[in-house]
């Protein structure tokens, strides 16, 4: 298990413990404390998500995760799958990151100086899930003889990003820079995304 910049814990392991099979609750809704109380008998319609608030980021998470649980789930199986399988939740996991609101979506550091550093983690998280996501679902594509250029290329790209966003956090950690007064916050990302960026590399530079 792994806790994220909120302190909440999320599912860091191939599987989670409980799978979306499992349940049948919805995402919760993009309401404040003060939009109902112990006497609402109903809760009122969601807020807009340009509306961004604390609750915004886990129902733009949980989108994200909600498709890489069945990445993983098929990276797991014993059973061959087709690449239509691969391309379909490709699609998936794109259209799930088109509806990150967009103040939660990933902007360069030299674009984020006017914003608190846990805004900037919190659009870093969801950003390194998105290309995580996109590693694990491509990279079994990189060693096969008959591999596929789409998932080479997008893997590769994913796996840069990853890498190239563990640099300028590391920059912007160093004494002066944006994130040093709240470094602490960095201590919450594993290390095995960006093992894992650095892997696929490899393999790419390898397989040339």
């Amino acid at each position: 298990r792994d806790r994220d910049v909120t302190g909440v814990q999320t599912c860091a392991l191939p599987i989670c413990n409980i799978q979306s099979g499992q349940y049948d609750t919805a995402l919760p809704r993009n309401l404040l404390d003060s939009d109902f109380d112990e006497s609402s008998t109903e809760l009122p319609a969601s807020r807009p998500e340009t509306d961004v608030d604390q609750i915004t980021y886990f129902i733009a998470k949980g989108r994200m995760m909600t498709v890489f649980e069945k990445i993983l789930n098929q990276e797991l199986s014993l059973a061959p799958v087709p690449y239509d399988r691969i391309m379909e939740l490709d699609s998936a996991l794109r259209q799930a990151h088109s509806t990150v609101p967009l103040p939660l979506k990933h902007k360069p550091m030299s674009q984020s100086f006017a914003d608190p550093s846990h805004v900037i983690m919190v659009r870093l998280n969801i950003e390194l899930l998105y290309q995580k996501s996109i590693c694990v679902l491509h990279r079994k594509y990189l060693t096969q003889k008959t591999s596929n250029s789409y998932s080479r290329d997008a893997c590769a790209t994913a796996a840069m990003e990853i890498l190239n966003h563990q640099a300028s956090v590391h920059q912007e950690a160093q004494p002066g820079g944006q994130l040093y007064q709240d470094r602490w916050m960095l201590s919450s990302f594993t290390m095995n995304d960006f093992f894992l960026a650095a892997m696929i590399l490899s393999l790419v530079i390898y397989t040339d």
